[in-house]
């Protein structure tokens, strides 16, 4: 049986049919898409299944811990412009270690310069005076960064060695 009902002040009339096969019943169902009963819960995870997902975490930690320890064997010290600390000579003025820890990875263990980057000796030196060198080293100049972290007896010793051994 079919009526029409009216849509309101717009005037518009639509058939509906109340009866029927897709009458109160999901469309899909009719097409297979929908299935006619409930969709049964998944099965629960297997043992298995479940000791992995435990043990994941675990090996990310390791291998964070790992990753965290570095490939250097216990007991060999850094290196520092590519010479490990053992095998450096030791010139005993003070601001080595600075320079060592700050500028020896650009500049190189001998002060001759690496990849570009120049050399540091007497001449360059002293063309830049004292000060100029502290300024320098505390806010950087070109592809230089600045070492504003280095306390002022730092930067003190750094040039004093500086001036010592180029």
């Amino acid at each position: 049986m079919s009526f029409v009902r009216s849509c309101g002040d717009l005037g518009h009339t639509t058939r509906v049919r109340d009866e029927g096969p897709w009458r109160d019943t999901p469309l899909g169902t009719h097409h297979g898409v929908v299935p006619d009963e409930p969709t049964p819960e998944p099965p629960a995870p297997s043992r298995r299944a479940r000791r992995g997902r435990r043990a994941l975490p675990l090996v990310a930690i390791a291998a964070v811990s790992i990753a965290l320890l570095g490939c250097r064997p216990p007991g060999e010290a850094p290196t520092a412009g590519g010479v490990p600390a053992a095998q450096r000579a030791s010139s005993g003025v003070p601001g080595e270690d600075v320079y060592v820890r700050s500028c020896a990875r650009c500049h190189g263990a001998d002060l001759q310069g690496k990849s570009g980057t120049p050399p540091i000796d007497q001449s360059r030196l002293a063309g830049l005076g004292d000060q100029r060198l502290r300024l320098t080293i505390a806010s950087g100049k070109g592809k230089m960064p600045a070492f504003a972290r280095l306390s002022p007896a730092q930067v003190d010793s750094l040039v004093s060695y500086l001036k010592a051994v180029a």
